[in-house]
């Protein structure tokens, strides 16, 4: 009986532990890489994700890469911050783009809004399909409604430098 009791707590305290959502920020650590295409041109493209400077960080370093010769055309940097219920933070790119960023943990992927009707408003998904691929997605609002521009389906990558060959 003692032993029925020490399990049943010890598993009400995990379930108590266990985030609400079934995706987190340890399923998307790594290197991934996709081709992909930008502004309507093949390219490779890489993420790396990380835990930044503190442990409620979480950065994505996001790069795009000329197929041909591997010369890196695009970055950008995602820092993101766990709060109680979504994450804050920012984006930065090599075009000079600085945008806010909102985003929120659902069962199977992050899901981000970025911008601001000032400057630009775009949205992007991170979900993880259950063969272990991270597929993303992103819109851009345009005065005719929400506008796909970029759809990917990035895996781990095996060997550093992801993106180039």
């Amino acid at each position: 009986m003692k032993s029925y009791r020490y399990c049943a707590a010890l598993t009400f305290f995990i379930l108590l532990a266990a985030p609400a959502y079934g995706l987190d920020k340890h399923d998307l650590l790594g290197q991934w890489e996709a081709s992909c295409e930008f502004f309507g041109s093949p390219a490779n493209c890489a993420q790396t994700w990380r835990v930044g400077l503190h442990d409620d960080l979480l950065v994505m370093e996001y790069r795009v890469f000329a197929p041909d010769d591997g010369r890196q055309v695009f970055a950008g940097n995602l820092v993101l911050k766990q709060s109680d219920d979504h994450l804050g933070g920012y984006w930065v790119d090599s075009i000079g783009s600085m945008h806010g960023v909102h985003a929120q943990w659902n069962e199977s992927d992050l899901e981000s809004h970025w911008g601001s009707p000032a400057t630009e408003q775009g949205r992007s998904r991170y979900r993880l399909s259950d063969r272990g691929e991270l597929q993303v997605t992103d819109w851009v609002l345009t005065d005719d409604g929400w506008r796909e521009f970029l759809s990917a389906v990035y895996r781990r990558s095996t060997q550093s430098g992801a993106g180039q060959d």
